[in-house]
């Protein structure tokens, strides 16, 4: 255990750490005073090392405290309520002295791959979406990073972004990512995001100019003949320099501006677009220099108003004075007559115009409505017939999964009535032979010695446990699940240790876990090397396979004798002699044939020892006793019962030719494809030497029994009768065995579509049923 008062930590404080009048901080990592670098707290550590609570405490005002900043600090043993140190939210330390925001020499690093390489500058223009903890990141892009970049006080865009009056020159390193695991510290935050740190600075490859656009504008106006900065407005001037910036780029050689490639190649990019909302903005100024003409109209059009109506009040007024300007008024009745017919005649001409338009918009507005009426008929067809297809569809699925239920059916009936007439048969064979061979060892037409036979000692079996030496036995579950004790195991042969430690909260929780993929048996033998010490028995499913016997071996009725296919019938054997060992079975292909006659009896009894351990199951028949003679230890082979010493897993070949398994042993597998999480091959056999665990029998049933109790009580019994599938029961049993043992779980390691297949064709066939 190291001495936290010693080191300086770096740590966050969650949203749900802060308090009324005291916040709880996080410890992520410390500097390691012997070697200048950071190294990163595991979840074990932090518990030993912050008891009970993980956590520091800070009691400071709420004016302090920022969840979103990383935090540099040093601890020192905390005072008062002693009384609650045994409690598991007591923090037994709390901050000495004041901490310090994103210590330097840290740099956070943000994860742009998703981004086109184009859009990385527009991007840094935009507001973070991610929250940054320190003063200064990183961009990645693939294999490079960018940096180092800045940030303002505000940590929402980098400090040249900050503002558009002081813009500053922003120039960037490009580094390759670097290979050592000390360089790059990643946490796994309570929110579910990943913090991933940057502890050394990378050698840089190349320069590169991130400035925003203004500093290049200016940085391109500044270089071409020492010209002026444009400060005012002047749309001409600004044309001007265009022009001439874009004739100097196209005619003049690259080293007549003192700038980078990439500075130029921004440079005439912005000034493109420069030029286009200047001619934008000119149309819209030309627009702005034709409102006074269109005004003047108006003034026009308002005062020529007031005029006719000056005219008409002044002809009002010459009828008022008829008596005095007779003569006047005749001439004038007769102009004013004059004009109204004239006027009547363009009014009546207008209303003809208008009725004509009335009734041609009448006649259009009747089109309109046909037409309405039949696109609402058309699509009222079509979604007739969209209902139609989707009825069809439901039925011929429907139909098929029927068909593929039934052609299920009927292809292992045959296997079953074959195997009943083979065993049968084998007893009939038996029982006719025993009296002529019951008191000689010797077949009397052959001459072949029918004696007793031995089955193979542990050095036999297995040959490479007495040349690896002894193995070290784990008594703690929490060191079993450990993921450094795992990877030992299962590096050097290219496997990820979550497979492995996948595999065997399985095997805590009693199923059996199906392993797919180049790496299946990889996986296999690196989990036997953490459980049995390497004793491991693969057991291939050969495809004339018709019952349970074809797995152990032969029986030779006419002779006695049995004859092993394989080493499983010497595991058995093996395993009634240890009982404090363990061992495991590897059943190697279970779609390559039904698997109801074959297998499944198995399974089914090995499920059985799992959920009542301390039960007697119905053994398995695979011969009558009589078969052979009293002495031959293949005898008690003939009552088969699965020894409780034994763990069961399987693979599958998931080929073209292989076939779902059975329905009923749906709950019972746990389908997982390591080939998803396996290494590349150029970190394989690390090392020549493999130190082996093992775990004792008596060990193993103790955790057995621990998850059997958890999975049996109130809370456990309710969430199984409400799950939805098999997948969604599996997920409850494994996520169940895992909180027994404090241990993580992620259920994206699964294979899910092992399990979506059968749900679909299964709720296909209730439909047609």
């Amino acid at each position: 255990m190291i001495k936290v008062e010693s080191y300086q930590w770096i740590g966050i404080i969650q949203e749900d750490n802060l308090k009324e009048n005291i916040a709880f901080l996080t410890p992520l990592a410390f500097l390691n005073d012997e070697f200048q670098h950071w190294e990163a707290l595991v979840w074990q550590k932090a518990k030993n090392c912050f008891p009970n609570a993980g956590k520091v405490a800070w009691p400071r005002g709420p004016s302090g405290w920022r969840p979103e900043l990383l935090y540099s600090f040093r601890v020192e043993l905390a005072q008062g309520h002693e009384d609650r140190k045994d409690s598991p939210t007591y923090a037994h330390y709390r901050i000495a002295g004041s901490p310090q925001p994103s210590p330097d020499g840290l740099a956070q690093i943000l994860n742009w791959s998703t981004i086109p390489r184009e859009r990385l500058l527009a991007r840094l223009s935009e507001p973070f979406i991610r929250p940054c903890y320190t003063k200064t990141i990183y961009i990645q892009h693939g294999r490079q990073l960018y940096g180092p970049i800045p940030l303002d006080s505000e940590r929402l865009r980098p400090l040249a972004y900050s503002n558009d009056i002081t813009e500053q020159t922003l120039y960037v390193n490009v580094c390759e990512l670097p290979d050592d695991e000390q360089a790059i510290l990643t946490f796994l935050l309570d929110n579910g995001r990943e913090l991933r740190l940057l502890t050394i600075e990378p050698a840089a490859s190349e320069q590169r100019d991130w400035s925003p656009p203004a500093v290049i504008i200016k940085q391109v106006l500044t270089a071409y003949h020492k010209q002026p900065l444009v400060k005012d407005l002047d749309v001409d001037q600004v044309r001007r320099v265009l022009k001439a910036l874009k004739h100097a780029f196209s005619t003049q050689p690259p080293d007549t501006f003192p700038l980078s490639s990439e500075t130029l190649t921004r440079a005439k990019a912005l000034l493109q677009a420069g030029e286009q909302v200047i001619k934008d903005w000119q149309e819209f100024s030309d627009f702005l220099q034709q409102l006074p003409a269109v005004q003047q109209q108006l003034a026009a059009i308002r005062k020529a108003a007031h005029q006719q109506a000056y005219q008409e009040a002044q002809e009002q007024l010459r009828q008022e004075m008829a008596d005095f300007r007779r003569q006047q008024e005749e001439a004038i009745a007769r102009e004013l007559e004059a004009r109204f017919a004239e006027q009547r005649q363009q009014l009546a001409e207008g209303q003809r115009q208008l009725d004509t338009l009335v009734q041609s918009l009448k006649e259009a507005s009747d089109e309109l409505e046909l037409y309405e009426d039949e696109i609402i008929n058309k699509k009222k067809e079509i979604e007739a017939q969209k209902l139609l297809l989707q009825e069809e569809k439901a039925q011929l699925q429907a139909f098929e999964a029927h068909f593929r239920q039934r052609l299920e059916e009927l292809r292992q009936q045959p296997l079953a009535a074959l195997s009943q007439v083979l065993a049968n048969h084998w007893l009939l064979v038996a029982s006719a032979g025993r009296g002529s061979s019951r008191d000689t060892g010797r077949d009397m037409g052959t001459g072949i010695d029918t004696g007793a036979a031995h089955y193979h000692s542990t050095e036999q079996l297995w040959p490479e446990l007495a040349r690896g030496g002894s193995s070290k036995f784990i008594t703690d579950a929490s060191t079993l699940l450990n993921l450094a004790t795992i990877r030992q195991e299962a590096r050097p042969n290219g496997i990820k240790p979550e497979a492995v430690r996948l595999c065997i909260i399985a095997l805590l929780a009693g199923l059996i876990p199906t392993l797919s993929g180049p790496y299946a048996l990889a996986t296999l033998e690196a989990l036997s090397r953490v459980l049995s010490a390497g004793r491991l028995c693969r057991v291939p499913i050969p495809l004339t396979a018709t019952q349970p016997l074809d797995l152990f071996g032969q029986l030779r009725a006419t002779e006695r004798l049995f004859l092993p296919a394989g080493s499983l019938a010497d595991t058995v054997l093996w395993a009634a002699d240890h009982p404090k060992q363990l061992a495991i079975i590897v059943l190697e292909g279970l779609d390559r044939l039904p698997g109801a006659p074959v297998y499944v009896p198995l399974l089914q009894q090995y499920i059985v020892m799992q959920l009542s351990p301390t039960s007697t199951p119905t053994p398995v028949p695979l011969f009558h006793p009589r078969a052979l003679l009293p002495d031959d230890p293949y005898r008690s082979l003939a009552a088969f019962r699965w020894p409780p010493n034994l763990l069961l897993t399987a693979t599958c070949d998931d080929d073209l030719h292989s076939l779902p398994p059975p329905k009923m042993t749906r709950r019972w597998l746990v389908h997982l494809n390591p080939s998803q999480l396996a290494l590349s091959l150029n970190q394989q056999q690390l090392n020549d030497y493999q130190e082996r665990s093992e775990i004792a029998a008596e060990g193993w049933r103790r955790w057995r029994l621990t998850v059997n109790q958890a999975l049996m009580s109130p809370a456990s019994s309710a969430g199984n009768e409400t799950s939805a599938s098999a997948f969604s029961a599996i997920i409850d049993q494994l996520k169940q065995t895992a909180r027994c043992f404090n241990c993580p779980f992620n259920e994206n390691l699964l294979n899910k579509a092992a399990y979506d297949l059968s749900a679909e064709a299964a709720a296909s066939l209730e439909e047609v049923d």
